[in-house]
């Protein structure tokens, strides 16, 4: 469903125009993209926890390989 359909449907429900069919079918979309920005919200904090721990072990195994070569 697009923004202007969700926008137009949520008016018709409003204004008391909405079928029970639109009312469901909005209630699913909004609780839809409710799971999905927590989802993603989740996924990005440990998208940065992820590339900060692999960008600290690349950093260990330079500073360990450094250390060897002397």
């Amino acid at each position: 469903m697009t923004v202007a359909r969700q926008a137009l449907a949520i008016a018709r429900l409003q204004t008391g125009q909405g079928t029970v069919e639109e009312t469901v079918r909005v209630v699913a979309w909004d609780r839809l993209n409710g799971l999905l920005s927590t989802l993603d919200s989740k996924t990005s904090v440990l998208l940065r926890f992820n590339a900060m721990a692999v960008a600290g072990g690349i950093g260990f195994a330079i500073i360990v390989g450094i250390g060897t070569l002397h």
